[in-house]
């Protein structure tokens, strides 16, 4: 027999590692335990500091109780919620929440986002406040950008006993609405208020969230009805209740769109009655409007709009292109009475009146490119069709190309708005004018046709484009090398009574070519002043003197013409236009000194004290040519 072992026996040893993975699992089940049985009434105290912390006034729950036993997608059981609201706004409750069922998974938590997937919520009463420098009750700084993209994916949701008010000084919006939703008729709202003082409807409607996909799209419609707007909206969200991405086809027509601007609030002025519809997709923090298409008063539009707010501004982008436009379509009733009646009170003018003042764009930036094949102007205007891109950047727009088409021809260039700085807008214009025709802008001179460049540069201050014009300084320069003016009326300009009699008796229909027409305009305070203007022909030349003002658009030019073959006898009348811009007037009767009007056999006696023999000091002389290239370089330099 083999004698026993001397040894006794001892327990197995585990290495040092396995020890350790030993601990950190118990430890970790341990905490994974903990988490999954968490007390969170123990929280209600912390949360309420936390809320408080971050909203600036005392938050208070009554209660926190956990309804399940164990897990990691706690169900909570929240009462008596109660926010006041800022301390500016008085007294009384921005949101109090009678009981809310809540699930919560415990992951988004942890990293701070707080996303349920089940919400049932009775007793809810929340009041949203913005005042007019647009800070919301729920702020503690201003802004109105939009949230982070993290939605909560809800699979049950229910609202019962619950109301929402919004009242929006900026908006002027005044608006109370009750929130229901369950697993038969889905989500529900339904509101009645004020719109800028008119009475307002809202409602809307989404699909039943119970046992939804969270990935799911989602169906919804909107309406918003007054007597000043309508808007209605149907389509689909991404992802249930995920209000930063979806897409619809929307609808709207009003009185005019400052009504539409007091819900989309995109800085749009008053207008003409409005029909618009588009097909609208959103994504946070952008709005991009495709398929746009409707009607502006009396103007149709159709292109692609997106908007982007952020840090408090609005950002537009826009292409637009129109038919037939009208500009007074961008004017109310109220703003096309007042211009009708001052153009009552000081005449039919040439110069748009159009507002050029950005002060209620403060807070919108963009782009807009913008086609008019056709515009529908005042009788006599001589602008047919449009064609400008327009940029806007902290009130200062600039419109760069700018192509104006006219009746013939075409004015071409930029034109800047500068609202910054000043109480009124400077404009600046640098402008050139090509294939014009000189029978467009002397509509009443009919003798005289051809071709007419030109070049316009001038600066001003003022509301509208016609103040700012008739305020402004600078340069005007118009030339025509080209052209025919009646025979008739060059010889009795250049002072040949027998030549220019013999031709009126004969009633000549002929004519002679213009050389070249020269005007170049110094313009000091709205007030043009020729430095030169003349008009040479092969027999004759007219210099020309006075002003044109733009303030009133009256014209006050004088040409004293001089023969190329001077006759025997010759008239020293001079040849006047008169009249405006809208009505020029031409005149070879020389004007009585005292204003009297005139009579038949006074305008006689007034002619013939012109005429000259050809002996008379200065008659007889014939008149040199122009030196036309050097004048027309002068003139649209």
């Amino acid at each position: 027999m083999r004698a026993a072992s001397s040894h006794p026996m001892t327990s197995p040893r585990f290495p040092r590692s396995g020890r350790l993975l030993a601990g950190t699992a118990i430890i970790t089940a341990s905490g994974v335990l903990a988490v999954g049985a968490f007390p969170w009434g123990l929280l209600r105290a912390p949360i309420e500091r936390r809320m408080s912390a971050q909203l600036g006034r005392p938050a208070t729950i009554g209660a926190i109780d956990r309804v399940d036993g164990f897990g990691f997608t706690p169900t909570l059981r929240i009462t008596d919620v109660r926010i006041p609201q800022p301390g500016r706004l008085g007294r009384g409750d921005m949101l109090r929440v009678a009981q809310a069922t809540v699930r919560i998974p415990l992951l988004p938590l942890l990293r701070g986002k707080l996303l349920p997937t089940a919400l049932d919520v009775s007793g809810l009463r929340l009041v949203l406040v913005r005042d007019a420098a647009g800070r919301w009750n729920y702020e503690n700084s201003g802004g109105d950008d939009d949230a982070a993209d993290d939605i909560p994916r809800i699979r049950q949701l229910r609202i019962a006993d619950s109301r929402v008010r919004i009242v929006d000084a900026r908006r002027r919006l005044d608006l109370e609405a009750s929130l229901a939703a369950d697993e038969r008729s889905g989500v529900r709202v339904s509101g009645r208020g004020t719109l800028r003082g008119s009475s307002i409807r809202v409602t809307a409607h989404g699909g039943a969230l119970n046992d939804l996909d969270p990935a799911a799209r989602y169906p919804f419609g909107l309406t918003i009805a007054s007597p000043a707007v309508t808007l209605s909206a149907d389509g689909t969200m991404d992802r249930p209740l995920d209000l930063g991405h979806f897409s619809a086809r929307v609808t709207s027509h009003g009185d005019d769109l400052k009504s539409l601007d007091a819900i989309v609030q995109a800085g749009i002025p008053a207008t003409q009655q409005y029909r618009l519809r588009a097909n609208l997709r959103r994504d946070a923090p952008g709005w991009a409007f495709t398929r746009l298409s409707g009607m502006l008063g009396r103007s149709d539009l159709a292109g692609t709009l997106t908007v982007t707010k952020r840090e408090g501004r609005t950002f537009l982008d826009a292409d637009i292109r129109s038919r037939r436009f009208d500009f007074d379509d961008l004017s109310s009733d109220a703003a096309r009475a007042r211009a009708a009646a001052r153009d009552r009170a000081i005449g039919r003018r040439v110069l748009p009146g159009t507002r050029i003042r950005l002060d209620k764009l403060d807070h919108t930036d963009g782009r807009l490119r913008f086609v008019a094949d056709s515009l529908l102007m005042p009788p006599g205007s001589r602008f047919r069709s449009l064609s400008a891109t327009l940029t806007l950047d902290h009130r200062r727009l600039v419109v760069d190309p700018l192509h104006v088409g006219l009746t013939h021809g075409a004015l071409s260039g930029s034109m800047l708005v500068d609202h910054r700085a000043s109480t009124q807008p400077r404009l600046t214009m640098r402008l050139r004018m090509r294939g014009a025709r000189i029978e467009d802008v002397l509509t009443r001179v009919s003798e005289a046709s051809g071709p007419l460049s030109g070049r316009i540069a001038l600066d001003g201050s003022g509301p509208t484009l016609r103040a700012a014009i008739a305020a402004s300084s600078g340069t005007i320069g118009l030339v025509a090398r080209e052209g025919h003016v009646a025979r008739t009326l060059a010889t009795l300009a250049a002072g040949d009574l027998l030549r220019g009699a013999a031709l009126a008796i004969g009633k000549s229909d002929t004519t002679v070519p213009i050389r070249c027409l020269i005007g170049r305009f110094t313009v000091r305070g709205g007030r043009l002043s020729p430095a030169p203007l003349l008009i040479d022909t092969p027999v004759m030349r007219a210099d020309g003197h006075g002003s044109v003002d733009l303030a009133t658009e009256r014209l006050a030019l004088i040409f004293t013409g001089r023969s190329k073959r001077p006759d025997l006898i010759q008239s020293a009348a001079p040849v006047r236009i008169s009249g405006t811009l809208a009505d020029p007037r031409l005149d070879v009767t020389p004007p009585d000194p005292t204003g009297r009007r005139q009579g038949l056999f006074a305008k006689v006696g007034a002619f013939l004290k012109t005429i000259r023999t050809r002996g008379d000091a200065g008659r007889g002389v014939r008149a040199p040519d122009a030196d036309c290239a050097r004048l027309e370089d002068l003139a649209l330099r």
